[in-house]
């Protein structure tokens, strides 16, 4: 290739990956999946919670599913639907805001998400260890765990309106290419010499590490954590009530409650189900994230494993992720 040939190439955008195709399909199979199958679903139990009485334990039940189903739209509309337009594009068309906007919606209907499922084991947990006492009882609790979670999702998205911005990645050159990425990426690319791209103190390699980590402890392994506590704790005193013999389960079907059906045999196989499904699509961010930081501190040699070369060829596979907006409606439409 001639000098004149390699300048121009380094002053164009660069062409479209295979991955990045494959990236732009899984969007849309999702997308043409998962919203009218939310859609419905939402629907569904929006018919249902209000037929249901104000203060029944199923009334609490069906707005914790309400919640989840309305976290996974925002999902797919606030994630994944602009990506993909993004993808298409290959650009970012919008503003400096707009990046920082979409970066800060698209986290919070992640922890969103998270922190419903949480919220829903909770519940079972808490009706579960009173099912022999539970008979009609407010469901005030249930939205004070609704609001925390809101709260929360939104709280600890925060820091996506900092450390993302737009950058030119062509402005030495006559052409220009517009993308929404981070603080630390952004400066990767900047030449030497070059002012930074955001405060001295944000770039430290250490805030990069303790982003990371509370996002990783935040939507993966915190929720990870409060899902197997909780439901390993439902399943020893389903466990102890099974052993009881008849009359343990007599004094717990005798009980006029709504919330019978959250000793079930369905509805113990749903809250195992739950635990199961939820926690593959974060998977994949947390098994990179864990190698990155292997690799920086120079604990897994640069010949075994190139992260540089993962995160180019393989970042799509983070958005597995949304995964769980079409497994979250047939999970709870079994359920309900």
């Amino acid at each position: 290739m001639s000098g004149s040939e390699a300048d121009e190439d380094a002053n164009s955008p660069p062409e479209r990956l295979p991955s990045d195709n494959v990236q732009l399909g899984f969007l849309l199979i999702v997308l043409l999946i998962g919203l009218p199958s939310n859609c419905l679903i939402f629907r569904r139990i929006l018919r249902l919670h209000k037929a249901s009485h104000k203060d029944s334990v199923k009334t609490g039940f069906l707005l914790l599913n309400l919640n989840l189903a309305i976290s996974d739209i925002m999902l797919l509309l606030l994630y994944a639907l602009p990506k993909l337009l993004w993808n298409l594009t290959y650009e970012w068309r919008g503003t400096d805001g707009m990046c920082k906007t979409h970066k800060y919606l698209s986290m919070a209907s992640y922890y969103l998400s998270s922190n419903i499922i949480v919220c829903i084991a909770i519940d079972r947990l808490k009706n579960v260890l009173g099912a022999s006492k539970i008979r009609r009882g407010s469901t005030s609790s249930i939205r004070v765990l609704i609001i925390a979670a809101w709260l929360l999702a939104f709280l600890w998205s925060s820091p996506q309106l900092l450390v993302f911005q737009t950058v030119d990645v062509l402005a030495d050159s006559e052409g220009s290419w517009i993308q929404c990425s981070d603080v630390w990426t952004i400066n990767s690319f900047h030449k030497v010499g070059a002012p930074p791209t955001a405060p001295e103190w944000l770039l430290q390699p250490s805030m990069r590490a303790a982003y990371e980590l509370a996002h990783l402890l935040l939507v993966f392994w915190g929720p990870l954590a409060a899902l197997s506590i909780c439901y390993i704790i439902i399943a020893i005193r389903l466990a102890r009530y099974s052993m009881g013999g008849p009359q343990t389960e007599h004094r717990l079907s005798c009980e006029p409650t709504d919330g019978n059906y959250l000793a079930d045999s369905d509805s113990r196989k749903s809250s195992l189900l739950v635990l199961k499904k939820s926690r593959g699509p974060w998977t994949f961010e947390s098994i990179i994230a864990v190698l990155r930081k292997r690799r920086q501190s120079s604990m897994v040699p640069q010949n075994i494993v190139d992260c540089r070369l993962i995160s180019m060829h393989a970042y799509f596979l983070n958005d597995l992720q949304i995964l769980i907006t079409i497994v979250n409606p047939m999970l709870y439409a079994i359920v309900q």
